[in-house]
């Protein structure tokens, strides 16, 4: 994966139709967990840098390089593979997406994300749930209107798909890793929270964990007895929860102006806003009808230093809490954050 990752784009010719017959072997073959992960991002890499190369490859069976990174999804995705071994699917998954988009999918789009939301709904390990909720971020970047009513017309089980999607999403979003990727989920939130959707309204999720009243010593006993609970609140609240927890989740300093020059937070800015007129830029992702846009996990460029990524993500939020606060029906979710979370929030007008 080291190759592909740190290679040219595009690739030498001949690369991919080298490499990925061996890799292809282990995907669909190998237990190995490790070997799976490792092979996954290989093949996630060579996606990335060369997708013509990619596409235009095709196996010994004459199937297209798109089918065979379809068969490998389709495998990391079943229930064979552990949730250890699937640990970077949701990459791999998410650059398919970016790379082909719907007109080359066509009908394998909905059938692949329909997958990935299956499998968060039983994933529980924690890198596999970021890698797949990243796939459900990215598209939100582009249009987090479409994203919403893709999962809200999906049935897993007996809840929508919005249901147990976000309620993964949002329980697990403070467990994410990686300047790149808590930046894109934290934007990605933001863009959900601006849709004012009616929807995510009747999503309901953990709030806070209710503290026990009781002075008892809590043994092992009594806390498995007594598991932890929590209030249970809209997914917009929590959004901002979430929002705010970032926020203040690093020491710096509370001027927007010295986070983040002027233009990056406009790029920033500029990333997915106004879902109104999404359909209007040649590049955007149509969930339904077949438009695609090159660097959907471009965001953040990888030869851009981390720290100024962490920094922009928290002068993203300054500016976009202080948008927030001039608008009408702020202060009702303000009134409904903890007595801490307001006075953070107040600290930092």
């Amino acid at each position: 994966s080291d190759l592909a990752k740190n290679g040219p784009s595009p690739l030498p010719q001949g690369f991919i139709v080298t490499i990925m017959p061996k890799l292809t072997r282990l995907l669909l073959e190998s237990p190995d967990e490790e070997l799976l992960k490792s092979a996954t991002s290989g093949t996630r890499y060579m996606l990335e840098k060369d997708p013509e190369q990619m596409f235009n490859w095709a196996n010994h069976d004459g199937k297209s390089g798109l089918e065979v990174i379809l068969v490998i999804i389709d495998r990391l995705l079943g229930p064979s593979v552990d949730d250890n071994a699937a640990g970077e699917v949701g990459g791999l998954a998410a650059a398919l997406v970016e790379k082909a988009g719907s007109e080359k999918l066509g009908p394998y789009l909905a059938q692949l994300l329909s997958a990935v939301a299956y499998r968060l709904s039983t994933a529980t390990q924690t890198q596999v749930i970021q890698s797949l909720i990243l796939v459900f971020a990215r598209l939100s970047l582009l249009s987090a209107r479409e994203v919403v009513d893709f999962l809200a017309q999906l049935a897993i089980g007996e809840e929508s798909g919005l249901q147990v999607v976000l309620t993964k999403w949002l329980e697990n979003s403070i467990n994410f890793a990686g300047y790149d990727e808590i930046r894109q989920n934290i934007i990605a939130l933001s863009r959900l929270y601006d849709l004012h959707d009616p929807r995510l309204d009747t999503v309901q999720v953990k709030g806070d964990m209710i503290i026990p009243t009781s002075t008892r010593i809590m043994t092992r006993s009594r806390a498995r007895a007594n598991p932890d609970q929590y209030t249970i609140i809209p997914a917009p609240l929590k959004i901002v929860k979430i929002l705010v927890d970032e926020l203040l989740a690093n020491n710096v300093s509370r001027s927007v102006e010295t986070l983040a020059p002027a233009s990056e937070l406009d790029k920033a800015e500029s990333v997915g806003s106004g879902d109104s007129d999404w359909e209007d830029d040649d590049g955007f992702l149509d969930l339904g009808a077949g438009m695609t846009k090159e660097a959907l996990m471009g965001m953040v460029a990888d030869d851009m230093p981390s720290r100024s990524r962490d920094d922009e993500t928290q002068g993203y939020l300054l500016q976009w809490f202080a948008t927030k606060a001039q608008e009408d029906g702020f202060g009702q979710i303000f009134g409904q954050l903890t007595a801490s979370e307001q006075e953070k929030l107040r600290s930092m007008a």
